[in-house]
């Protein structure tokens, strides 16, 4: 058993398949490796097409779940204060607060 965390710095799957599950990747804790996976993850990493290495990046994942490589056993939990007063503030994706557009009402 171990520890883990890990945020996206941008927000694509890429961001967490290849660091943490491409073969012989310096974030690749599981040792995972899976030729398939690497192709897949590689072709997906050349599409251009949204819709397209959306789907590309599905189907690495797909596979890497059918090899149930990693099993989660706990999830950060967020807990956020606000007020209807506050308009236009938001936490972006990586938990931090964007404060450039927010303004009372």
């Amino acid at each position: 058993f171990g520890r883990l965390g890990w945020i996206a710095d941008y927000p694509i799957m890429d961001n967490f398949l290849y660091p943490l599950f491409f073969t012989g990747t310096g974030d690749n804790r599981s040792q995972y490796s899976n030729t398939k996976f690497d192709q897949k993850i590689m072709k997906a990493r050349t599409i251009t097409d949204t819709a397209a290495r959306l789907a590309a990046y599905q189907e690495a994942d797909a596979l890497l779940a059918e090899d149930c490589v990693v099993a989660p056993v706990m999830f950060y939990a967020h807990r956020h204060i606000g007020s209807e007063a506050l308009k236009d503030f938001f936490f972006s994706p990586n938990m931090k607060a964007t404060l450039n557009k927010a303004n009372l009402a």
